[in-house]
């Protein structure tokens, strides 16, 4: 006997398949539905309340992660002095007695001494003189070098060298005798045998001015400012990196033989202690 026949010879009319039981099944299971679908909309809005929510708390802690203000370019200053060698410094005296005089707890280098001479030449190029300070032993063919162990001794040695190391004369001894040992030197003297020196005397510059960007009792760094002989032509800086090494100051560079702050153009000569020659032509 199937369930249908099993109701009607009971005689029931009001089981689930009757009228009144459709009605009241499809009655519940409206309600059901509609409490389904209210409790799912509930839950959307919560879930899209707390996505607004997380949204807004990471675009905040972007903006507090990202400031407006943008970083600027490394500049000299903040390139750290060129690095020594295990046994620095290495406590020498100045190969020619110079002392270190009263500047030895000084740092800066803030104008040009009142007894500096400008009556020297390296090659074409004037270079400052201040009895002292160095260079102490200036030789027959134009060779300067020994200078003080002070903020005034470093920039004398780095205006001397930059000045020998435009004059191809004094190129190879300049590098010989000046450069700081190590790989940086065998480098440039490789280059310099293979090569020879390239610079043409013609296109010298001058010194315009100097600036003392680091120092310390055995390290210096010094930015010399270079204008062009003629009317023509970039005025450049040459940072010059120093180590006092064996009684006087020597120029260190890269591994690869060029310097550890690389030169580069310039547009004014602002900031720079002007040499006396430099301010006649401005």
């Amino acid at each position: 006997m199937s369930i249908h026949e099993a109701s009607k010879s009971n005689g029931a009319t009001d089981g689930l398949l009757s009228p009144r039981g459709f009605v009241v099944v499809a009655t519940l299971v409206v309600a059901t539905v509609l409490l389904g679908m209210s409790a799912t909309a509930g839950a959307l809005i919560a879930t899209a309340d707390d996505s607004q929510g997380d949204m807004a708390a990471a675009a905040q802690a972007s903006q507090e992660a990202s400031p407006g203000d943008e970083q600027s370019a490394p500049q000299a200053s903040e390139t750290p002095l060129a690095s020594a060698p295990p046994g620095f410094p290495d406590g020498s005296a100045s190969t020619c007695g110079l002392a270190a005089s009263e500047e030895s707890e000084q740092t800066t280098f803030d104008a040009w001494p009142e007894a500096t001479d400008w009556n020297g030449f390296a090659g074409n190029v004037r270079v400052p003189t201040v009895i002292g300070q160095g260079p102490g032993v200036v030789e027959g063919n134009g060779f300067r070098y020994c200078f003080a162990q002070s903020p005034t001794g470093a920039v004398l040695a780095a205006a001397n060298y930059t000045a020998m190391l435009d004059t191809p004369e004094l190129v190879q001894e300049t590098v010989e005798r000046t450069y700081a040992e190590g790989e940086g030197k065998q480098t440039v003297l490789t280059r310099l045998a293979a090569e020879g020196v390239v610079l043409d005397q013609a296109t010298q510059g001058r010194i315009a001015g100097v600036t003392l960007v680091g120092y310390d009792d055995y390290r210096a760094r010094v930015d010399v400012a270079l204008t062009p002989p003629g009317e023509t032509g970039d005025m450049t800086s040459d940072m010059v990196d120093l180590r006092w090494e064996e009684g006087d100051w020597r120029v260190v560079v890269g591994d690869d033989g060029e310097p550890v702050v690389p030169a580069s153009t310039l547009d004014s000569l602002d900031g720079y202690l002007l040499t006396p020659q430099a301010k006649d032509q401005g």
